[in-house]
């Protein structure tokens, strides 16, 4: 049974690598190897080799491995585990639902955490090591694991640029976008109370047409602006009819 005592391979030095190590080595598992994508050898007798590299840079990764007994699983959202099949006799998926970044520290123990293997025992294996690190732990196949990441890339990836385009936005009135962070906690603390169409405000779900085309005016000159306003403002109003 893989255990805290068992040696891990971690595959990656980007922003899920990154946390990942520090967060497995703060619970006292033992990283035996930490690699680029580049690596140049790997020990063949880990218990757990851990890939978190880019998607496309998986394949690559996976044929450049020492045959081992260990079990492999890669850290993507939108990879299918079938990527690993062929090549390990035990193979799987830890998939870390959260948003992460090389400086920015994250506290493991509430991120969920979802997990697919090919066989039980593999499965049981990788829950024991997520246990270690999380209490939100889920089961999801390959399918339902690309609808996890599509809904991630939605509510974190698109989220994040709009407060980057915000923050352009109120600096041409000669704000800073600390002014907006009131807003946007509050916006993200009513979820957690309110479904989110519930808790929708704004022009665009009361049809303002007049606020909705004063902004667009404000927008005028850069059209890919407006027209992710425009596209914004008709899906609000669209889910609120059809709610």
């Amino acid at each position: 049974m893989l255990c805290e005592k068992s040696k891990i391979v971690l595959i990656g030095t980007g922003n899920v690598g990154t946390q990942l190590a520090k967060n497995l080595v703060k619970r006292g598992l033992d990283v035996l190897q930490v690699s680029g994508r580049s690596f140049v050898e790997l020990p063949a007798d880990a218990g757990l080799y851990i890939l978190a590299v880019k998607d496309d840079a998986i394949p690559d990764v996976v044929a450049r491995m020492p045959d081992t007994k260990g079990i492999v699983a890669h850290t993507a959202g939108s990879v299918d585990m079938a990527v690993l099949a062929g090549k390990f006799a035990r193979y799987g998926v830890f998939y870390p639902l959260q948003t992460f970044s090389k400086s920015r520290d994250v506290d493991f123990s509430e991120i969920p955490v979802f997990l697919e293997a090919n066989d039980e025992k593999t499965l049981s294996e990788l829950k024991n090591v997520a246990s270690i690190l999380t209490k939100n732990i889920n089961e999801a196949n390959s399918e339902k694991r690309k609808y996890l990441h599509l809904s991630a890339v939605f509510a974190c990836n698109f989220v994040n640029h709009l407060y980057a385009l915000a923050g352009d936005i109120v600096q041409k009135a000669g704000y800073d976008i600390d002014v907006l962070l009131p807003l946007i906690n509050e916006t993200s603390a009513k979820i957690r109370e309110l479904p989110p169409r519930e808790a929708q405000t704004g022009p665009a779900v009361r049809n303002d047409k007049t606020v909705m085309n004063r902004h667009l005016e404000l927008l005028k000159g850069d059209e890919k602006l407006q027209e992710i306003y425009s596209l914004l403002s008709e899906s609000i109003f669209e889910s609120k009819i059809y709610m």
